[in-house]
């Protein structure tokens, strides 16, 4: 209790294993204007608590009148406890340090430059499925790549997937895969097309213009031809520059069925970039990525290693964002463990308004553009 009446409680939030060893404390209720006189009767455990994690909160395990069982049977097993504690905090702890896909993705996305402004792809191509409404809220980054082409597998992305996100933020051109068959010269498919003046939106398995969606087992027939087509345009080296653009695969869906049109198309594109050097794999969970990784390999005998699935999407597009100077200057950074980064709104941290939040931003020279300074400096430039 300070001079002034007042009581000062401090509240470790996460307190680790070697601070809290086998320690424990009982906490008492203190009225300060109930003082009990001197010989005066008190009754058992009178003002005594003793709490513990219930969840996501506490409970006190010393009730008044109560023969303390609980407590007791507490204290007793408290090394036992602490044990446990350690071991769980070390086994989090190596995850984490193991945890490196943040910085695979600022590398793979950007081709080993860590900069989406001197990014060595120039352009992107995506190849994506069905989209749910909760994952739309963490797709901000998609609007800030410099898309040439999506191939949509989902017939109702114009209606309430990506698409129809896309469309609220950024114009583009919607195509289906017939569009793309070469029958004149390829300067003429690809001026009619208007490729790479807007992003090209292909509906790759129906949704507009009438055309039907074709069943997973029937699509290869149906619609592979012309989606093959697609792939091989865009890849040729008059249409795109050689090894300057990216294809990722944003898998919001389970890829399960080995019949699915994503790996008929994972295969052109294998073939057409011969290998897999620009293709990079997405998707927010790790039994995704498995499914994914044992259909491709049963089926192409191919080992795909460039795939980021430890991430969540809120965490893919956070880290993506980051590596834009711009959105270094005018967004928030905080760090989620692996190289990876998540975007502090404006609004989360109004409502924070007791904390002084840092973030990476600040922790890596601020706004600045740290690699533009580098280099400025040691081409003889003067420091600021």
């Amino acid at each position: 209790m300070t001079s002034t009446g007042k009581f000062v409680i401090e509240v470790d939030v996460e307190p680790s294993s070697i601070v809290c060893q086998d320690f424990y404390f009982n906490t008492y209720n203190v009225d300060k204007n109930d003082r009990i006189q001197e010989g005066a009767k008190r009754t058992k455990n009178d003002g005594k608590s003793f709490f513990i994690r219930d969840g996501s909160s506490s409970k006190n395990i010393i009730l008044p009148f109560d023969s303390s069982k609980e407590y007791e049977k507490c204290i007793a097993n408290m090394s036992q406890l602490s044990l446990l504690r350690k071991n769980a905090e070390e086994m989090h702890i190596s995850v984490v340090k193991n945890s490196v896909q943040g910085s695979k993705l600022c590398e793979m996305i950007t081709g080993g430059t860590q900069s989406m402004d001197r990014s060595h792809f120039e352009q992107y191509i995506v190849v994506t499925n069905k989209c749910h409404p909760n994952q739309l809220e963490n797709l901000e980054f998609f609007i800030h790549m410099d898309v040439v082409a999506v191939l949509d597998f989902d017939p109702e992305s114009a209606n309430n997937g990506l698409k129809n996100y896309y469309t609220e933020k950024k114009m583009s051109n919607v195509h289906l895969p017939a569009q793309y068959k070469i029958i004149d010269t390829v300067e003429d498919t690809a001026e009619m097309l208007k490729l790479t003046k807007n992003t090209s939106w292909v509906f790759c398995n129906g949704g507009i213009n009438k055309e039907k969606p074709s069943y997973a087992d029937h699509w290869l027939t149906e619609k592979g031809s012309s989606v093959r087509d697609v792939v091989s345009l865009l890849c040729r080296k008059d249409v795109l520059p050689e090894k300057k653009f990216l294809t990722i695969f944003l898998l919001f869906s389970q890829v399960s069925d080995a019949n699915d049109p994503l790996l008929e198309t994972f295969s052109f594109f294998l073939q057409e970039l011969k290998g897999q050097s620009q293709i990079l794999c997405i998707c927010d969970d790790e039994k995704s990525y498995i499914f994914w990784k044992q259909l491709i390999k049963e089926r192409y005998k191919v080992d795909i290693s460039r795939c980021i699935y430890e991430l969540s999407f809120a965490e893919v597009s956070g880290t993506v964002l980051s590596l834009w100077s711009e959105n270094r200057k005018t967004s928030r950074f905080l760090p989620c463990g692996g190289g990876s980064n998540v975007v502090l709104s404006k609004k989360s941290e109004e409502s924070l308004y007791m904390l002084n939040v840092l973030c990476v931003n600040q922790c890596d020279g601020g706004n600045e553009d740290k690699q533009h300074l580098e280099e400025t400096f040691y081409k003889g430039g003067k420091v600021s």
